[in-house]
């Protein structure tokens, strides 16, 4: 699906949703929960080209494919908080959006580690 393919259903999705917010609320936030999954379900395929085009990169230079696959995992967690805190939001949680966003916040510290105490042998080394 098309980016031009996905704003336009967002479009129409967002007008549905503000319609239908006036006289049932509670189908506005399935509509949004709906089109949300659809999106992530539709996206989910440009993710394993990414991840393929970056390993073949990796490969190419022998470069090390772990700090790539961190990177990774990193850049997919915070794309799933992201929607997952905006679909809180969406629903009127904010206070579980913002719990969202503070895990992820902390699981992205936790990928990082290995990264930071490789940097720093690389700078114990060179000192």
């Amino acid at each position: 699906m098309s980016i031009i393919q996905i704003s336009a259903l967002a479009i129409i999705t967002t007008i549905l949703s503000v319609i239908l917010r006036k006289s049932a609320a509670e189908f506005s936030i399935y509509l949004s929960l709906i089109f949300g999954t659809f999106v992530f379900i539709s996206i989910t395929k440009y993710i394993g080209n990414i991840s393929n085009s970056v390993y073949e990169l990796v490969g190419k230079f022998n470069l090390n494919s772990e700090f790539f696959a961190i990177i990774l995992k990193i850049v997919v967690v915070s794309y799933i908080c992201e929607f997952a805190s905006t679909i809180c939001e969406d629903a009127g949680e904010k206070s579980n959006a913002a719990k969202v966003e503070f895990a992820g916040k902390i699981i992205i510290i936790a990928l990082t580690i290995p990264i930071i105490i490789s940097l720093a042998d690389l700078i114990l080394t060179l000192i």
